[in-house]
């Protein structure tokens, strides 16, 4: 409930030469982009860093939490481990305290920019266990319908640590950049346990 990083930590990179000083790093673990020829020579992987916090790992295992993987069909193996990039206690507006963890899964085969609930982020918010009552989690289920496409330019993904907000206990942020460009998320905690992600200023691809 407690966990918390610096904002200025990476919890996802795509930058090759900083993603592997981050590998080096048993909090991290490598996700592996397949983007097609325009960001690499044909047939070689781009290896990614995802922060997956070893205390994190242990608790999902233990209590059988979600959100450890993503399925994409394009993907290689099947399944990638997305990036942790908020883990903190956060209370709903009615008063509900829950560990609040999200992770950020993108296209490993191609690219959306947008950030979409049960695509390429999914959320966690685990009620506290108790002496009679194990940890739990509201289901979730998305219907969705996303299109995703092949820039012409790489978007160099880099997400930071999300950091909670002092002020409002339901509040989160998450800085991230996108092609150079910089913007923030703002995270918030409902009563019903669900976890919403909204962009300020949303990048976009350099046209030139």
């Amino acid at each position: 409930m407690n966990y918390a990083m610096p904002g200025d930590v990476v919890a996802y990179e795509e930058e090759p030469a900083a993603a592997a000083q981050l590998l080096k790093s048993a909090e991290y673990s490598p996700y592996t982009l397949h983007r097609g020829p325009r960001y690499k020579i044909p047939g070689t992987p781009v290896q990614a860093a995802a922060l997956l916090p070893s205390c994190w790992r242990s608790l999902a295992a233990l209590a059988k939490l979600p959100t450890m993987s993503f399925f994409f069909v394009g993907s290689p193996s099947g399944t990638v481990a997305p990036a942790i990039i908020f883990l903190h206690e956060r209370v709903s507006p009615g008063g509900h305290h829950r560990l609040v963890c999200v992770t950020y899964a993108p296209d490993t085969d191609s690219f959306q920019p947008d950030f979409i609930a049960g695509y390429d982020y999914d959320t966690c918010a685990a009620a506290p266990a108790t002496w009679t009552r194990p940890i739990a989690t509201t289901p979730r289920s998305y219907i969705i319908d996303v299109m995703s496409a092949y820039p012409h330019r790489p978007p160099l993904v880099r997400v930071y640590a999300g950091q909670p907000d002092p002020a409002d206990p339901a509040h989160f942020t998450v800085r991230y950049q996108m092609w150079g460009q910089e913007d923030v998320l703002d995270g918030s905690l409902r009563d019903d346990d669900q976890v919403t992600l909204t962009p300020r200023h949303p990048p976009t691809e350099p046209r030139n």
